[in-house]
């Protein structure tokens, strides 16, 4: 099948007499040139769905090489009809979703997720299923909340996709089961990006929802306790940006532990515990930013798998993105 799209296409390029035309429109002069449908489509894709799973079980069975080889290239023509549907308007996650089990029971296709082993799907499944695991000790936040919802409108955001692609990294590096490592570790280049794009997250929430724009991070909380209407959460991001604390994260002496004294802030004392959470971990945040972006001397600790301080970045940054997503929800 990619050899006759592939062919399609050039034709397609010849016959227009110009380069440039979209794969959308290419999409459609081959369903023309074929004299095909997208019902017609969908039905191929469940045929090829259901081959797959006959040849894998073949190939399981018997343990023959041919089957192997054949299933790569079966997987190339369903992952070419996916993305001939979706230039014919159709939507990934539906298409997804379509050929997935309905339930526990193992159907005649194969999972199409499954077959194309998408890694954004394993980004959503990582958030949806561990991000109650790492907020467990204020989960507040999270009830009754549908965090695949969250996860289909944060993807929307500008930055969105190297924050969960760290995040999911992250995940599966700190808690390997491993104790052998071939490489270098890459938790503390993990860690930079997933602090970056936190703060560039924050300044796309503020712009998608209050239409402010604002490059300067105090100033963007700032904008953000004039805007948000629920009063907790206003009161904390007054605080975060005042004195008191926002100095706590400026890291300027160094301080072998650079949340110690973020722990111990007396601000807000007869606040709710979530405030009090959301006010520390906002400021863990803050402090994890500025150390990546104008320090180095805890590298070493931070590049460890079992570090604490890299969790406690990790986390810093899943509850700051998600508690200043809910906020302005309220």
């Amino acid at each position: 099948m990619s050899v006759l799209i592939g062919g399609y296409y050039t034709r397609f390029v010849f016959d227009d007499g110009k380069i440039g035309n979209t794969f959308s429109e290419m999409s459609l002069f081959v369903l023309d040139l074929t004299h095909s449908s997208k019902d017609q489509l969908i039905s191929d894709m469940t045929l090829l769905l259901e081959l797959f799973s006959l040849w894998e079980d073949k190939s399981k069975v018997q343990g023959m090489n041919c089957y192997e080889l054949a299933l790569e290239l079966l997987r190339k023509d369903i992952y070419f009809l996916f993305e001939w549907l979706t230039y014919l308007g159709e939507n990934e996650r539906e298409l997804i979703e379509k050929w997935s089990y309905r339930g526990r029971m193992r159907e005649r296709h194969s999972q199409l997720a499954d077959v194309l082993d998408f890694e954004e799907l394993k980004f959503k499944e990582t958030f949806s299923r561990y991000t109650p695991v790492y907020l467990s000790s204020i989960d507040k936040l999270l009830d009754k909340q549908d965090l695949g919802s969250w996860y289909n409108e944060l993807e929307l955001l500008p930055g969105f996709y190297p924050w969960i692609r760290s995040f999911h990294d992250l995940h599966h590096t700190l808690n390997s089961k491993s104790n052998v490592h071939l490489v270098q570790p890459r938790i503390l280049d993990n860690l930079l990006v997933l602090t970056i794009r936190t703060e560039i997250l924050i300044k796309s929430i503020l712009l998608n929802k209050y239409a402010e724009s604002e490059d300067d991070l105090k100033k963007a909380i700032k904008l953000l306790a004039a805007h948000v209407a629920d009063t907790k959460s206003k009161v904390v991001y007054e605080a975060v940006t005042g004195k008191d604390c926002w100095d706590l994260t400026s890291l300027r002496h160094t301080p072998e532990d650079i949340f110690h004294k973020i722990d111990s802030v007396s601000v807000g004392q007869r606040w709710s515990k979530e405030q009090r959470y959301f006010l520390t971990q906002t400021l863990k945040f803050i402090a994890s930013r500025n150390y990546f972006a104008h320090h180095s001397y805890k590298d070493g600790d931070m590049n460890d798998q079992s570090s604490s301080q890299s969790r406690t970045v990790l986390i810093s940054c899943l509850y700051t993105v998600l508690y200043v997503y809910a906020s302005t929800k309220a």
